[in-house]
């Protein structure tokens, strides 16, 4: 649900589900090995990105394909998602 909720960018849902689902798996997987990170960052959805960092999301994991959810920010040419994910994650900059 959580993936889902990133992908369509519903604040409203995704705040929910960090407020009153306190077992979420953040760093749950879908098929391709991607988190709800990921899903946000190819989004463009820099809210969700900026709460599922805030709630622990770990920014670090690849998929299948070895990508990062800095990397599908990339692809947006989102910014800030990419800005908050380097933020997050400073082990890509060194």
């Amino acid at each position: 649900v959580l993936h889902i909720a990133c992908t369509k960018s519903h604040t409203a849902i995704v705040e929910w589900l960090l407020h009153f689902v306190p077992a979420i798996d953040l760093n749950a997987r879908d098929m391709l090995l991607s988190t709800p990170l990921h899903a946000a960052a190819m989004a463009s959805f820099d809210q969700g990105v900026d709460l599922l960092l805030s709630a622990g999301a770990n920014p670090a994991l690849p998929n299948t394909t070895h990508l990062l959810p800095l990397h599908m920010a990339s692809f947006t040419l989102t910014t800030r998602c990419m800005a908050l994910l380097l933020a997050a994650d400073v082990s890509v900059i060194h």
